[in-house]
């Protein structure tokens, strides 16, 4: 965390007075966007519990074990009645500075647990014409002849963790070793058709890196 500290000389009487302001104001991550919820997420959940403005605000923490579905609903009922007003405010303020201004339209309410809801919501389009469309866009991904292997592996890695955080579907490792290998330039030719020879069982996606 990079905290700037502002110098401000206010007079009083004979004496100056020096003030330093925090302006913890620097974003540590990009902020929300129409293409980047799965990776937003996931970083804005580590700043929420880095703050102390998760557990209770934006999940709600419930002992299950041994217990009725209704006392399970009347115990979340009584911990949502006792959210602390100023967390609640503070995790929604957190948001708010790190979207877009395109997602404001989705974060209309003051409480944060219902802002996160409706941003799941709104991003996590589980329809099957999402869910097509991500994996063809997976397997149909190109290398390009500038791009080194340490990103090309990175952009893989990525596009499945996308899909598997909107879609809720697992990517198999076969389907990453099919998009990884299918994306590279003719000249890796000889490598792919080594792979071709191993035993299924043991072609991992992290052999294939190796």
């Amino acid at each position: 965390m990079f905290i700037l500290w502002t110098p401000y000389l206010i007079p009083f009487g004979f004496y100056t007075i020096y003030i330093m302001l925090d302006n913890d104001s620097t974003p540590r991550f990009l902020c929300l966007n129409d293409t980047n919820y799965s990776e937003w997420v996931l970083r804005m959940e580590a700043e929420l519990i880095h703050k102390g403005l998760w557990t209770n605000v934006i999940e709600i923490v419930m002992d299950t074990e041994g217990k009725e579905d209704v006392d399970i609903k009347k115990e979340f009922e009584t911990k949502l009645g006792k959210q602390s007003a100023s967390k609640m405010a503070e995790a929604w303020a957190e948001m708010i500075l790190r979207v877009d201004d395109g997602q404001l339209s989705h974060m209309r309410s003051k409480d944060p647990l219902e802002i996160w809801r409706d941003l799941q919501n709104v991003h996590c389009a589980c329809g099957f014409a999402t869910s097509l469309a991500l994996h063809r866009k997976f397997l149909t991904a190109k290398k390009s002849d500038d791009q080194s292997m340490q990103s090309w592996i990175g952009q893989i890695r990525s596009q499945a963790f996308t899909i598997e955080e909107i879609t809720g579907i697992e990517v198999s490792d076969q389907d990453k070793i099919l998009a990884l290998t299918m994306g590279l330039l003719p000249s890796y030719d000889p490598v792919i058709i080594n792979f071709d020879a191993a035993p299924p069982e043991s072609l991992m996606f992290n052999d294939v890196i190796a």
